[in-house]
């Protein structure tokens, strides 16, 4: 009987090997961490949290077990006709708005996606970079400008039908800058005051969350589009001052 025992013992305790690679796909954790461990996220419903341990991000920009996490960290969900689920992937942009009371500056986009309206500044999160960077990046080569501090004051995840990705968009307010308003390749930049803001000439959206950003208000949002000026649902939700705004479609 001995013999034909497998020679599992004869193997070092702890044995590397080849396959043992990170998950791939949109299951993985997000880019900006490293992999302690080849662990297959829980698979929960998007409106829960996994019921059994799984990956986490760490202070330090780690990713370990040990704690519940939200299941809609790694995927978010769309319903489709006859009850199945489509997973969508989520891609991050940025959107600074600066204000100098009565007046905010805003600028043509001049090209691309929203070619022809005014809008903040701002644009997509590059792989390893930190929203906030990608903000005063995206605000300097459109604008020309710096800003000493960025406020977060909101985040509003869009869905356009036929589009697969949704848009998550990180906006920030901006009371003072250094520089002056230079047209660059994207965008130019105007001040209007803001009484007389061209909303007719803007996402349709702006109308209902600019509002809550003049004042100052943490808001919290989700905007479904049939087209660029069909707005089919939508969800805006102002928030406590003190909660720090995580921003996933589970918490509308």
């Amino acid at each position: 009987m001995q013999d034909e025992l497998p020679c599992a013992r004869a193997r070092p305790a702890l044995e590397l090997r080849p396959h043992h690679e990170p998950p791939t796909g949109r299951e993985r954790a997000p880019l900006t961490a490293s992999w302690s461990r080849p662990v297959r996220p829980t698979q929960a419903s998007p409106r829960k949290h996994a019921p059994r341990p799984g990956f986490r991000p760490t202070s330090r920009g780690r990713a370990g077990r040990g704690t519940l996490f939200p299941a809609g960290l790694f995927r978010r969900w769309r319903r489709q006709p006859g009850g199945k689920t489509m997973a969508m992937a989520v891609r991050r942009y940025t959107l600074v708005l600066l204000l100098q009371p009565p007046r905010v500056l805003l600028g043509l986009k001049k090209r691309g996606f929203g070619a022809g309206l005014w809008n903040g500044f701002g644009g997509k999160v590059q792989t390893g970079e930190s929203v906030e960077a990608a903000a005063r990046r995206e605000l300097l080569e459109e604008s020309g400008l710096t800003v000493d501090t960025l406020q977060k004051m909101g985040q509003i995840t869009f869905e356009f039908i036929g589009n697969s990705e949704l848009m998550e968009v990180h906006i920030f307010r901006a009371d003072s800058f250094h520089g002056e308003p230079t047209e660059s390749e994207e965008m130019r930049p105007q001040w209007f005051q803001l009484d007389q803001m061209p909303f007719s000439h803007m996402w349709p959206d702006d109308a209902y969350w600019f509002p809550l950003l003049l004042h100052k208000k943490l808001f919290l949002g989700y905007f479904k589009y049939q087209d660029h000026d069909t707005i089919l649902e939508y969800t805006l939700k102002e928030v406590d001052k003190n909660l720090e705004i995580r921003l996933s479609l589970k918490n509308l």
